[in-house]
């Protein structure tokens, strides 16, 4: 289905099923009045009972994941840590790498308005980071935060000089894996896990934004994050924390398939 304000735009990237053109919220609110009046095959669930019997369930699993003590650290829990952590009107931003599927399933923005902005396509590592200092300057009073993985912090990590020389008040997170995790699970999936060009050795980034003169952590002990991610938002200036992660080829991704 696609709903647009504009009928010149309604099937111009997919192919479309039903077109709806209207006003997004009333056609929505139409949407779900029907849905809610509709019930599952056993007669037990309307539309809104049924996605919160399925938003229970994920949740459920998910508390049971970034409660996990594991090393390495669970992404899961990098994600509630930063739920517990992040002023309601932070500003997020992620690559299209490790951290993207988990904060897009997981993470609940506490108000509405434009707080988590991601270029989600394959191939564009290295996003965040300098897309960060724009979400900076566009909206100087409220704390930024740029998610990624070591494998896209590579890619862009020179910005680094960047954000000390505009003494922008933002924190990296980096969730390091040694490898380009998507890739790598998708060779898991799809080539019965023959892996070409996915590992890289293992880097401190912590220690190379340090040397950009960025305030920085380095994290593999579980307990210890909580306290690492206050105080790195508490900060006045720039602040990255290196969290090493468990594999995305091990993990639970909340993602339908890897590409490939």
């Amino acid at each position: 289905m696609h709903f647009d304000s504009d009928p010149m735009v309604i099937g111009a990237n997919y192919p479309t099923e039903v077109g709806v053109v209207a006003d997004l919220r009333l056609a929505l609110a139409e949407v779900n009045r029907l849905l809610d009046a509709r019930k599952d095959g056993a007669g037990a669930f309307g539309g809104a009972d049924l996605a919160a019997e399925i938003r229970r369930r994920k949740f459920e699993r998910f508390r049971a994941l970034a409660s996990s003590d594991a090393a390495p650290i669970r992404p899961e829990r990098v994600i509630a840590a930063l739920q517990r952590t992040l002023p309601e009107d932070a500003v997020i931003l992620s690559d299209p790498g490790t951290s993207c599927p988990y904060f897009s399933a997981y993470y609940q923005l506490p108000r509405a308005g434009r707080h988590f902005i991601t270029n989600r396509a394959h191939g564009a590592l290295g996003y965040a980071l300098p897309a960060a200092l724009g979400a900076w300057y566009g909206r100087p009073g409220a704390k930024v935060v740029a998610l990624m993985g070591d494998g896209s912090f590579g890619f862009s990590c020179g910005e680094l000089e960047t954000i000390c020389r505009a003494r922008a008040d933002i924190t990296f997170i980096v969730f390091s894996n040694a490898s380009f995790g998507w890739i790598k699970a998708s060779q898991k999936a799809d080539k019965g896990g023959r892996y070409y060009n996915v590992d890289f050795n293992r880097t401190d980034q912590a220690a190379v934004a340090a040397a950009f003169g960025v305030k920085s952590w380095r994290v593999e002990n579980p307990a210890e994050l909580d306290a690492v991610l206050r105080a790195a938002v508490a900060h006045d200036g720039p602040t990255l924390v290196d969290i090493v992660t468990q594999p995305l080829e091990e993990a639970s991704a909340p993602v339908r398939r890897w590409m490939g």
